[in-house]
């Protein structure tokens, strides 16, 4: 019999986590062990009894405040499945997610892990139908990305699926390929929908326990070094869309910071096979320092706008640029005044 732990970190969602714990519950996967662990980071809600409320079917263990990505690799460290799947507290996984993952991996067993993509609902309403095209999206500026673009293979799932059980309604494309590189331009998998072997969670391949945002970001670049991904086209998983207490709050410049420190530490020291060109490391970074540039400007953090100038990190393509005048003027006035400026910028050059 397979086994799968299914680990959620929460904190102060005790309305919304039964529903999450529910999801899991409600699996239609057969000959399937389920272990549901809840990580709590230091609620001060009821969080606690509602886990209590559904008996030993679910492990509740408490930390004090210390993040999702602490929370996510507490649950990994304790887990005793074989397979280790992921889901937030607020959001719900569909009742054929696993069932399904299964029966991919079963057909192409050259893969030990697998993501599907997901949809945003808010109340009773779907509000973005393709979630990870959505990501895509705003990353790259609405460009287009096409799956092919980031994946090498694509398979004919209809066949799949007719062989190995029954039918799914829904029409399901699946790609298989290696996410590091395309992961340097931008965010191409979601934690909750992932399924992945126990074996394939080395102990370097963890969630970053330090960031404001963006841990899991930190662990699909650290898994995707040796680890090529199934994905199934199709939403296995509810993201809610809501105004609540959230795991992880960050302003964009917190993202940026993120990212730049993900390219220096995993990036450029990695021996991977799969590891992008170091120019293609290099520009990434260069077009992520313009931005945070930029941010720092417009969040009221002129200081460090300046120490980005005084150590190098502004493009020399942006620094001759009429708009690097007009921000690196901003950088010594006030941020009222700065505000200002932004919007005068934004009103003569666009974004």
């Amino acid at each position: 019999m397979r086994s799968v732990s299914v680990i959620i970190p929460t904190y102060n969602r005790s309305r919304l986590l039964s529903e999450a714990i529910e999801s899991v519950i409600r699996q239609d996967v057969t000959d399937c062990e389920l272990e549901i662990i809840v990580v709590d980071d230091g609620s001060t809600d009821n969080t606690a009894d509602v886990v209590k409320s559904f008996g030993p079917r679910v492990r509740y263990i408490y930390q004090k405040n210390r993040g999702a990505g602490v929370a996510r690799n507490y649950g990994i460290e304790v887990a005793r499945g074989e397979w280790i799947a992921f889901l937030d507290s607020d959001d719900r996984w569909l009742p054929h997610k696993l069932s399904l993952q299964f029966r991919m991996l079963e057909a192409f067993r050259e893969y030990r892990a697998v993501h599907t993509n997901f949809y945003t609902f808010s109340e009773q309403r779907i509000v973005i139908e393709n979630g990870l095209g959505y990501w895509l999206e705003c990353f790259n500026g609405k460009a287009s990305m096409k799956w092919l673009d980031i994946y090498t293979q694509e398979y004919d799932a209809r066949r799949v699926l007719s062989a190995t059980g029954p039918k799914v309604h829904t029409p399901v494309t699946v790609y298989g390929g290696n996410l590091f590189a395309p992961l340097l331009k931008a965010p191409c998998a979601a934690c909750w929908t992932l399924l992945v072997a126990r074996e394939q969670l080395t102990p370097e391949v963890r969630f970053a326990e330090s960031y404001p945002t963006w841990e899991d970001y930190w662990f699909f670049c650290r898994l995707s070094e040796a680890c090529d991904l199934l994905f199934l086209d199709t939403p296995t998983a509810e993201n809610r869309a809501h105004g609540g207490p959230r795991l992880t709050h960050a302003r964009r410049y917190q993202t940026l910071e993120c990212y730049l420190d993900i390219c220096r530490k995993i990036y450029h020291p990695s021996k991977s096979p799969n590891r992008p060109p170091t120019e293609t490391i290099l520009r990434a970074e260069r077009n992520a320092r313009t931005t945070l540039f930029k941010e720092y400007l417009k969040e009221g953090y002129p200081s460090k706008a300046r120490a980005m100038i005084h150590r190098g990190h502004v493009t020399e393509e942006f620094a001759v640029s009429p708009v690097f005048y007009l921000y690196r003027a901003a950088s010594f006035l006030p941020f009222n005044v700065t505000q200002k400026l932004v919007a005068i910028k934004r009103a003569t050059f666009g974004e």
